[in-house]
């Protein structure tokens, strides 16, 4: 069998991850390809029997008459590579690709698995994309959503394929370790309005002054990251904050802090969270939806606060801070309940619908 993911890219992003280890995992029983529209060196580790292929087509005003013209053309050479590349099943990720992807594999009778990736409806799309993803998706032979509160959004609104299923983000889970941990409160993520860093920043200053021996670190890279480093003041020389910038490797990060917060106004599935869990920081999140509540029982794996109540995350930063070792079975209870997001685990969930779907299609059933 011939599995083949569509993505726009392969640069760092939640997205590109998953796809990413899920080309991996596959590629142990199966042929894997990885159409991208964009011709980047990838962000994430791929292995060697994983085919990357970029199609180099990405908007240019002067090339292209307008948006329509320009996806029409990407359909055209979707359609040519699948033709060309014969695979048993295209699995897209994210709501442009999705459509295309149905569109293209349709005509061509290519079994077509999409997955949805960010939150539904806090996410800015065009009305024309809205409506396309309504009009295409139910032609798609299997629907992934990231959480049950997405799929409870996506049917109460009609965002449906031919079957609808909840498939959590998948993690390479690290054995527990006793590497000392250092006085560092973390983020990881884009550095853009919707990740409320600046709230993370503006608490934190709040609190220094009683927790001195603690530091912000920021690992990330985005739009907001000067008026963040503005808002950050003197706390920066003094060395209190630190900005990283994006990097390759997060797993030092994650190593060496006590304290994860994730500020979020919305996202579709925060890996970093499970990331964070993994290495066992303590984790501090917003409640943006009932998604995040999916992972975080309160107070028993991690906490919870109101998005923008930045009263509430001083309280919680500064309890933490103050009494780690009390609040260390937080941490304890996170890792041990990451069983079920394992890559084996995911992986295997992604086999079983996609085996039903090419059951179902009189497709190859066995790889």
């Amino acid at each position: 069998m011939k599995i083949c993911f569509l993505i726009s890219s392969l640069r760092s992003g939640g997205a590109e991850r998953v796809v990413s280890l899920l080309a991996n995992s596959f590629s142990k029983k199966y042929d894997v390809e990885i159409l991208t529209w964009e011709d980047s060196t990838p962000f994430y580790t791929l292995e060697a029997k994983v085919k990357h292929i970029p199609l180099n087509l990405q908007y240019v005003k002067e090339k292209y008459k307008n948006n329509l013209y320009f996806n029409l053309v990407r359909i055209k050479a979707l359609m040519s590579v699948l033709k060309e590349r014969k695979p048993t099943v295209v699995i897209s990720f994210i709501i442009t690709n999705n459509i295309l992807a149905i569109l293209a594999s349709r005509k061509l009778g290519i079994s077509v698995l999409i997955s949805e990736r960010s939150a539904l409806f806090t996410n800015k799309i065009s009305k024309f994309w809205f409506n396309m993803r309504k009009l295409t998706y139910k032609y798609a032979d299997l629907l992934v959503f990231q959480s049950q509160n997405a799929a409870d959004l996506g049917i109460a609104n009609k965002i449906v394929a031919k079957r609808n299923v909840v498939i959590s983000n998948p993690i390479s889970i690290e054995p527990k370790q006793d590497i000392p941990k250092q006085d560092v409160v973390l983020f990881v993520g884009r550095l853009s309005k919707e990740k409320q860093v600046k709230n993370l920043i503006q608490a934190f200053k709040n609190i220094s002054a009683l927790n001195p021996t603690f530091q912000l670190w920021i690992v990330g890279d985005g739009p907001e990251k000067e008026s963040l480093l503005q808002l950050s003041g003197d706390l920066i020389a003094k060395e209190r904050i630190v900005f990283f910038g994006q990097q390759t490797d997060t797993e030092s990060f994650y190593q060496k802090a006590k304290i994860f917060v994730l500020p979020s106004l919305s996202e579709g599935f925060p890996n970093v969270l499970l990331e964070a869990m993994n290495f066992n920081n303590i984790v501090i999140s917003s409640n943006y939806s009932k998604a995040v509540e999916e992972i975080i029982e309160d107070g028993t794996n991690g906490f919870l606060y109101g998005p923008n109540d930045v009263a509430k995350l001083e309280m919680l930063l500064s309890d933490v801070m103050k009494r780690y070792e009390l609040h260390g079975q937080c941490a304890a209870n996170a890792h041990d309940g990451l069983a079920k997001y394992s890559i084996e685990n995911i992986t295997n969930e992604w086999e079983q619908n996609l085996q039903k779907v090419l059951k179902e299609n009189g497709g190859q059933k066995n790889g």
